[in-house]
């Protein structure tokens, strides 16, 4: 929870700042915070650390007693020698499985964190460009105004033109509704 909130704040101040994005940020922060993907680098170093390929098993230490002695033993268990180079191959294949995963894993983030960057983007771009398409729907909407009061104009086209100022202003809130779900998208992959 408290990462979240850290890189939530990490994103809100360039939000706030105007400053852009950058990816090279995105991705580093995703690389390093992404719960899944440090999940699948802690299995790869556990599996990597834990796994003795090449080595025998631990020796067993016995104590007897009886009413007049005690016996002590020690015992080694020394597998048939293709079993220690079988079980050395399991543990390297099963390490390198887990390094695949997490590789894939690295490589999902990565992808995913670059089309949320690319969809912000868009949006953006998106968002500028009906804005100034609405600053000129507003001189057409006030020249069009003018010239209805001259009987120059229809009053359909000045309704039409209203009616484009509406529908644009609804595609404004698609876009803002939709640039606020591809940051959260991000914000859950960071």
């Amino acid at each position: 929870m408290v990462k979240k909130t850290i890189l939530f704040v990490f994103l809100l101040k360039f939000y706030l700042a105007g400053q852009p994005l950058h990816l090279e940020d995105l991705i580093d922060s995703a690389l390093m915070h992404n719960p899944e993907l440090l999940a699948a680098k802690a299995r790869y170093e556990a599996e990597n650390r834990n796994s003795p390929f090449n080595s025998l098993p631990d020796p067993i230490l016995g104590i007897e007693f009886a009413t007049d002695m005690k016996m002590y033993s020690l015992s080694q268990e020394i597998p048939f020698p293709t079993k220690l180079n079988t079980r050395n191959k399991v543990g390297v294949l099963t390490a390198q499985q887990y390094l695949d995963d997490y590789d894939t894993k690295r490589n999902e983030v990565v992808k995913k964190v670059k089309e949320g960057y690319a969809r912000l983007y868009i949006i953006h771009e998106e968002e500028e460009l009906m804005a100034r398409v609405k600053e000129n729907l507003k001189v057409i909407n006030a020249v069009a105004q003018k010239n209805y009061a001259f009987n120059r104009v229809s009053q359909t086209d000045v309704l039409q033109i209203e009616l484009a100022e509406i529908k644009l202003e609804n595609e404004l809130l698609n876009i803002k509704n939709e640039e606020s779900l591809v940051r959260a998208e991000l914000n859950q992959i960071l």
